[in-house]
């Protein structure tokens, strides 16, 4: 089975209101990564974020290593993979993600912005958060020790996936959470193949803390990226 696994950094959590930043994807085919595309850096006229948003994605805004791309170009490399490695369903995609709607809904807003279009994927995506959760059901995996959130993290630090890199922590770098994803459906997979209980690794840290206080030092340089093309809007946080 090949599929397209997906993630997203943004703005924000509505996708009504915040932009979509970076997205990324891998080639999965039956537990194997065949090939990557992105990050894309997603150009939007004006960029709707949040400092919440900012604090967990780290994206420096000014950084000159990043390409923005306005918004129909951003489309482009995702495309061009899909005519790759999809000839024939380019525009019903085959996709998964790690809370796969939430991915999805970003690029609904892409896609929406640039072509006044759905992007062009099957409505029917898998997504790990949810085999995570029947796997929980199903006696598979300790939700004790997993966490009640089931989130990438959790997920991680429960089967102690790694990159080549040996990086065991969600990055929220999309390439490298779109790979970790992707390992975590190839664990989760074979797990639900067995039908044996998974054990728990340790844990491993949270994110280190402090960078608030970096997000609100880029402030002031975050405002002034109107006079480099791109201006940008700080949305208040939303109180769930």
């Amino acid at each position: 089975m090949r599929l397209l696994v997906i993630d997203t950094e943004t703005g924000g959590l509505d996708p009504n209101e915040c932009s979509l930043l970076t997205y990324a994807g891998v080639l999965w085919e039956d537990g194997a990564v065949l090939d990557t595309v992105g990050p894309v850096y997603v150009k939007e006229p004006v960029l709707h974020l949040t400092i919440e948003a900012m604090r967990v994605n780290r994206i420096d805004l000014l950084d000159p290593a990043h390409e923005w791309l306005p918004l129909e170009s951003a489309t482009i490399p995702l495309r061009k993979f899909a005519m790759k490695h999809f000839r024939g369903r380019e525009t019903f995609l085959p996709i998964a993600a790690h809370n796969a709607d939430f991915d999805v809904r970003f690029f609904s807003r892409l896609w929406g912005m640039a072509h006044n279009a759905k992007p062009p994927f099957d409505r029917r995506a898998i997504c790990t958060m949810q085999l995570l959760k029947a796997c929980v059901a199903a006696g598979l995996v300790d939700e004790e020790r997993l966490g009640a959130k089931y989130t990438l993290q959790s997920a991680i630090n429960y089967f102690g996936i790694k990159l080549e890199d040996g990086t065991t922590e969600q990055r929220h770098d999309c390439l490298g959470d779109a790979m970790l994803a992707a390992r975590l459906m190839t664990r989760l997979l074979k797990l639900m193949r067995a039908g044996a209980p998974a054990e728990a690794q340790d844990e491993h840290p949270d994110t280190p803390a402090g960078l608030d206080a970096a997000v609100q030092q880029r402030l002031g340089e975050w405002k002034d990226l109107g006079r480099v093309g791109m201006p940008a809007r700080l949305l208040p946080e939303r109180v769930s």
